[in-house]
């Protein structure tokens, strides 16, 4: 909840969780990392996706609590996470951010996506 600046009430946020674990065919959790202090407490989280008919890895945005930002935690799980990545066949991995982080870490943008939305109107037949 820290790690993406969701405020400073733990319970609140937990309280608004979802509470049914959500369906992911393709979780590995060996890419998903995270560093904690010795009590236990998560400093900085990392997660990778790779499907097998893949030759890429999907970075979910890396997080870190913000008392502990620019110690190269979420830098240290990330390449850690890549590596791992590469070894299951993992030729690119990529992620949607514009964040300076990414880019100090090798990422180069390759697509500007623009979204486009149009109010639908409820008396439209289609």
């Amino acid at each position: 909840w820290q790690g993406f600046d969701h405020g400073s009430d733990r319970t609140a946020f937990e309280a608004q969780a979802e509470t049914v674990a959500p369906f992911r065919p393709h979780f590995d959790p060996s890419l998903s990392l995270a560093a904690i202090d010795l009590s236990g407490e998560k400093l900085a989280y990392c997660c990778l996706w790779v499907r097998c008919d893949t030759d890429y890895a999907y970075v979910e945005p890396v997080c870190t609590i913000p008392s502990q930002r620019g110690r190269g935690l979420a830098s240290a799980l990330l390449t850690e996470a890549m590596r791992r990545a590469a070894a299951l066949g993992a030729k690119t991995a990529y992620v949607i951010s514009d964040q300076v982080f990414y880019k100090k870490l090798g990422f180069e943008e390759v697509q500007h996506f623009t979204f486009y939305w149009k109010p639908l109107i409820l008396c439209c037949s289609f």
